[in-house]
C-alpha cells in the first residue's frame, strides 16, 4: 500500500523536439560518365572525403557530445561554425581551456582582462557545461567560448574580438498542477510527485501566517497551480505559485497570487492577505540600553562577548506582549536569563523575552497565541542590572535587529484594484476546483487495491 497518493500532470503538454543532423551525401556517376577514366572516380571520392569531413553540423569534443544545432544556438549562427559541447573538469581554468583549443596566451591574456567587469572566470563550477566554437577543423583555434552559468544564463567569451558578454537563453512558462494527500511529511509528499523542495518551502511562506506545517494531520491534502519555466522544452525550475487549495484537519484554506500597484502577495476569497504582520516592540518601554552586537562590554562581568537581543528599559511589572501569532516553543528559568519565553513563529521566525519577572498563567509549551496576547511581565531576573526586557529576534536560526530587519507588513489590495483582483480569483477558483480531490483518487486506489486482493 503506497504511503501517498498523488496526481501530478501539466496543463501543457510537450515532446521533446529531435533534431536531425544533416550530413553531406555523395552524388551518384551518370551511365555517361562509367567509361570515363579510373582517376575521376578515385578524384572524386577525394573530394567527398576530404570537404565532406568539414561540416557545419557540431562534431562531439572529446570531454562531451556535441549539441544539436537550429538555426542559432547561443546566438550564433549554426551555418558558420561547428560547436564542441563540453563539461568544466576539476582543477580547468580559463588558460587550460583554451590553450587546448590553439587560443594563443596573448588572446587569453587579452579576453580575461576584458571579462573582469563582466564576469570573473574563476568562479566557474566543475561539473557544469561550456561551449568551443570553431570554425574549421578540430585543429583549428577556437574563435567563441561559452560558459554556461546555469540552465539560462550564460557568459560569450568572443576570442576574435576578444570582448565578452552575457547571455540567456529564451525561457518559455508554461502552467502545471499537482494535488496529493499527506500521510508523512509535506517534503516526502512533494519528493513523491518529483517536485522540488523549492515548491515546499514557497507552499510553507504561502500559509505561514494560517497553518502550522510542524503539525499536520494524516489525511491533509493540497490542490496547487504553479508556473514551471522551461529551456529548449526541458523542464528547469518552477516558478510562482498561482493558486492552492490546503485542506488542513477538513477545513479549506485557499490562496490566490495576485499583484497589483502596490505590492503582491497571496490573499482568500475574500481579498484578505495571508500574510500578517509583527508589532514593532514587544512592550510600551521608557528607552533602548543596548542593541545587538557581536562584542559588546557586559556590564556585570566586565568582558566582551556577544549580545544577540534589544535591551528595552522598562519598570518591573511592566507588560510584555507577543509580537507576533505563533507557538509557546519553551518556558522556563537559568542563572543568566533569568525568567525566559521562546516563541515560534511562521515563516521560520523566532523570538525570545529574557529577564522576565513573571509568566503569564497558562504561557507553556504548545500553547498558541495571537499577536499582542500578554506573555508576562517586566523584570531584573537572571544576569541583570535592573528592570529591562531582552527581545531576541531571529529568522532562519540567524539573529537580526528587529528594529531594522525588513519584515513582512500586511497588505491589503486597494479598493481600485478589488474588482481586478476578484475577476483573477474567480478564474484561478475554477480551475482549482476542476482538479480532482485527492481524497477522492486514495478511496478509489483503496477500493481497486481490495478488490483484487479478494480475487
Amino acid at each position: 500500500m503506497m504511503a501517498a497518493v498523488a496526481a501530478c500532470k501539466p496543463m501543457f503538454f510537450y515532446k521533446n523536439s529531435t533534431d536531425q543532423l544533416n550530413g553531406n551525401r555523395p552524388m551518384t556517376t551518370s551511365d555517361a560518365d562509367r567509361p570515363r577514366s579510373l582517376f575521376f572516380s578515385i578524384l572524386f571520392l577525394y573530394l567527398i572525403f576530404t570537404f565532406g569531413s568539414v561540416s557545419a553540423s557540431p562534431t562531439a569534443g572529446s570531454d562531451g557530445d556535441a549539441s544539436d544545432c537550429g538555426a542559432q544556438i547561443y546566438g550564433i549562427s549554426c551555418d558558420d561554425f561547428r560547436f564542441e559541447k563540453k563539461v568544466v573538469k576539476k582543477n580547468q581554468n580559463l588558460s587550460r581551456i583554451l590553450l587546448a583549443h590553439n587560443v594563443s596566451h596573448a588572446s587569453i591574456d587579452a579576453v580575461a582582462k576584458n571579462s573582469e567587469a563582466v564576469f570573473d572566470f574563476r568562479k566557474i563550477k566543475a561539473g557544469n557545461p561550456y561551449c568551443i566554437i570553431k570554425e574549421g577543423g578540430t585543429d583549428a583555434a577556437a574563435r567563441f567560448l561559452v560558459y554556461e552559468q546555469d540552465s539560462v544564463n550564460y557568459v560569450v567569451y568572443n576570442l576574435t574580438e576578444l570582448n565578452v558578454y552575457l547571455g540567456s537563453k529564451p525561457v518559455e512558462t508554461r502552467i502545471e498542477e499537482a494535488s496529493a494527500v499527506i500521510h508523512e511529511s509535506l517534503s516526502t509528499t512533494f519528493s513523491r510527485l518529483g517536485l522540488e523542495y523549492d515548491l515546499v518551502e514557497k507552499l510553507s511562506e504561502i500559509y505561514a501566517w494560517t497553518i502550522d506545517f510542524h503539525h499536520l494531520q494524516a489525511g491533509d491534502r493540497f490542490k496547487l497551480i504553479y508556473e514551471r519555466q522551461y529551456v529548449e522544452d526541458l523542464p528547469i525550475e518552477p516558478g510562482k505559485i498561482l493558486a492552492a487549495e490546503f485542506i488542513h484537519k477538513e477545513e479549506a484554506y485557499r490562496a490566490f497570487y495576485f499583484e497589483h500597484e502596490e505590492s503582491e502577495g497571496y490573499y482568500d476569497e475574500s481579498g484578505n492577505s495571508l500574510r500578517k504582520s509583527f508589532l514593532k516592540a514587544p512592550l510600551k518601554y521608557t528607552r533602548i540600553t543596548s542593541l545587538p552586537s557581536t562584542r559588546r562590554l557586559h556590564p556585570i562581568l566586565n568582558i566582551r562577548k556577544p549580545h544577540l537581543g534589544i535591551d528595552y528599559a522598562a519598570p518591573t511589572g511592566t507588560p510584555v506582549y507577543s509580537v507576533g501569532d505563533g507557538v509557546i516553543f519553551k518556558t522556563g528559568y537559568n542563572s543568566q536569563r533569568g525568567k525566559y519565553i521562546v516563541i515560534r513563529h511562521p515563516g521560520l521566525y523566532r523570538t525570545e523575552y529574557l529577564h522576565l519577572d513573571t509568566i503569564r498563567r497558562g504561557i507553556r509549551e504548545g500553547v498558541r497565541i495571537q499577536r499582542g496576547d500578554l506573555i508576562g511581565n517586566v523584570g531584573s531576573t537572571g544576569l541583570a542590572t535592573g528592570p529591562h526586557l531582552e527581545f531576541r529576534f531571529w529568522k532562519n536560526d540567524r539573529v537580526f535587529d528587529h528594529l531594522n530587519i525588513s519584515l513582512p507588513p500586511e497588505r491589503a489590495i486597494p479598493e481600485g484594484s478589488v474588482p481586478i483582483y476578484g475577476k483573477k480569483m474567480e478564474a484561478l477558483q475554477a480551475r482549482i476546483e476542476a482538479i480532482p480531490d485527492p481524497a477522492s483518487s486514495l478511496q478509489a486506489t483503496q477500493v481497486a487495491e481490495a478488490a483484487v486482493k479478494e480475487q
